[in-house]
């Protein structure tokens, strides 16, 4: 109940809209394993996603944010370099988002670039919801976790 009524303005957990639509986020790329094979999907069946980037992986792999834009996708911002964000006081905080920005903003992406926000691991902090307070800022969350991230999970691949 507190989670949907004080922290609502600054969380995102669910589109609005119609009820027979599926928002598809994809976490932590550019990857070069996955990001090709995941467009690819999305070109066969004329689909279009949200791909929440990492920063540094964004200048490590810029050819790969530039196919993900010319495709449609929308690109959100996922930090700097995927921190631990419980490990962080404010002014790392504020680095790793602002830092990330910087690198989405610039002119070639910044068609695609939405402005929206992923912390790492879903990981919402008290500093994370003051940052998003005072930069008017919305955590997008999920509603459905996949999982993917446990290790159990990373034995097959993924």
């Amino acid at each position: 109940m507190l989670k949907r009524t004080l922290l609502a303005p600054l969380l995102v957990e669910r589109a609005g809209g119609s009820s027979n639509r599926v928002a598809l986020t994809f976490d932590d790329g550019p990857d070069p394993s996955h990001t090709a094979d995941l467009l690819e999907v999305f070109r066969r069946h004329n689909g279009r996603g949200t791909f929440f980037l990492v920063g540094e992986r964004v200048s490590e792999y810029p050819d790969l944010v530039d196919r993900i834009v010319a495709a449609g996708h929308e690109i959100g911002n996922h930090s700097w370099s995927h921190a631990e964000f419980d490990d962080l006081d404010y002014a790392g905080l504020c680095k790793e988002i602002d830092s990330a920005d910087v690198e989405l903003a610039a002119a070639k992406w910044s068609a695609g670039f939405n402005g929206l926000f992923r912390p790492p691991k879903g990981a919402v902090t008290c500093l994370s919801l003051l940052y998003s307070l005072l930069n008017r800022r919305r955590h997008v969350l999920w509603s459905i976790d996949s999982r993917d991230y446990t290790p159990a999970l990373h034995k097959f691949g993924y």
